[in-house]
């Protein structure tokens, strides 16, 4: 990357480009169907390991190696740069004043250094910046808000108002830390916005505010069988009315939206769900078989190892020529990693587990679902599956007990030691239980 070097800055080199492949490496791990919490959190130590290295060489390899790294077209290697420069007084200002400055691209790399941030001042600095600062700068500042549950302050309504969906979108989800401030009528034409990112992030908040609006909105989404409603899938899945399960069992049937239907009903946690993917899981799609597979050991708890799990040859793995898409993301998906069950064997296997299940009832993992049990999957789920689960918990704890999944693992290692305790009427109650206005 430099060819300039010499052997002194050898050292401080391989902190900067071991923290860029821990970083990229821990922005997969925070997607990944297979990663937990424990494996995001020794990722990040070793990446905090790699930025004190580059803090002991101080401003010399803040001016030779950090400073030039923010100008690279490397993502993961400007958040690593950033990082580091953020935790030296000196160097704040000026990596702040890309947000007025700097490109799209940086904005965006910069937005993955402050959510990570450990400066106790960075709060206040965010608040004191200009309210001219660019689109993509100012979505970088609100998601940061967001993420941190931080008052986005004045800022705040005149973004819900912007001409930008994407700075729409990050209002939207910052407003969720001071929900005061935001009226329910507010969130009326939003939920109607042809941006997706937009309506999924006002149906989010509406459900945070008490709104029926946005349950109503969920269920004509599904009903219409609209693309991109995999977000208002989720909410009727954890929402538990029979009727709106019967529409995504519905969707499984709807080629174009069988995998975001078969991913929502897996958070359902009912047997009817668990006994229909059994079907699923012999599908020739092999994505939505995987997707079954992962739905049906979501509720019974089945771990699909050993004999439980389908050998996949060559062939099955591979996407046929014809099929491909030349000018498709390459980046694998994390279904790419879910395991296809054994049909055969997890069909006999079930014939003798059901008698353990209530019909009536709601399991994660092959438990009765509850508080403890929710906060256990929070510690022990795959990382892309606690997204939706955290979302749950504040949900049916009205809010006392909110998670961000997207913050460091260590953080949300510490909120999951004390025990939750929910209201036993919140802990099964429906999605509308928590919905009182308009």
């Amino acid at each position: 990357m430099y060819p300039d070097i010499v052997h002194g800055w050898a050292i401080s080199e391989r902190h900067l480009s071991e923290g860029a492949f821990l970083w990229a490496r821990l922005e997969n791990i925070y997607r990944s169907s297979r990663h937990t919490l424990e494996d995001a959190a020794e990722q990040e130590q070793r990446l905090r390991a790699h930025v004190d290295g580059l803090l002991i060489g101080g401003h010399a390899v803040a001016a030779r190696l950090l400073k030039p790294a923010l100008e690279e077209e490397d993502a993961a290697l400007v958040a690593t740069a950033a990082t580091a420069l953020l935790l030296q007084e000196a160097q704040v200002a000026g990596v702040l004043g890309l947000l007025k400055e700097g490109t799209e691209f940086q904005h965006q790399a910069l937005r993955r250094a402050l959510e990570r941030c450990e400066r106790e001042d960075l709060e206040a600095r965010l608040a004191a910046l200009p309210s001219s600062l660019p689109d993509s700068a100012r979505v970088a500042v609100l998601e940061v808000q967001a993420l941190r549950g931080w008052d986005a302050g004045a800022a705040l309504l005149p973004a819900l108002k912007s001409e930008s969906p994407e700075v729409t979108a990050a209002a939207l989800r910052a407003a969720r830390a001071t929900p005061a401030r935001v009226e329910p009528r507010m969130l009326h034409p939003l939920l109607d916005s042809p941006s997706l990112e937009v309506r999924d992030a006002a149906l989010a908040l509406g459900v945070a505010l008490g709104s029926r609006s946005a349950l109503r909105r969920c269920q004509q989404l599904v009903a219409q069988q609209a693309r991109g409603s995999r977000r208002a899938m989720e909410w009727l899945a954890l929402g538990g009315e029979p009727s709106d399960l019967e529409a995504l069992l519905a969707l499984t049937r709807v080629t174009a939206l069988r995998c975001d239907a078969v991913w929502a009903l897996g958070f359902s946690g009912r047997v009817s769900v668990a006994e229909a993917a059994l079907a699923w899981m012999r599908d020739e799609d092999l994505r939505f078989a995987k997707l079954a597979s992962e739905a049906f050991s979501a509720i019974t708890g089945l771990e699909l190892e050993g004999v439980y799990r389908r050998e996949l040859d060559e062939e099955e793995a591979d996407i046929p020529l014809e099929e491909e898409d030349l000018d498709a993301d390459l980046t694998p998906s994390p279904e790419e990693d879910l395991p296809a069950a054994a049909a055969d064997r997890v069909t006999a296997w079930w014939a003798e587990a059901r008698k353990r299940f209530d019909t009536q009832g709601r399991y994660l993992r092959g438990k009765p679902f509850s508080a403890p049990v929710l906060q256990e999957a929070l510690r022990q789920e795959p990382m892309r599956r606690r997204h939706v689960l955290a979302q749950e918990a504040t949900l049916r704890s009205r809010g006392t007990q909110r998670l961000e999944t997207r913050t460091p693992a260590l953080q949300q290692r510490f909120a999951l030691v004390r025990p939750w305790t929910f209201r036993e009427a919140d802990v099964r109650a429906p999605l509308k239980h928590f919905l009182g206005q308009e």
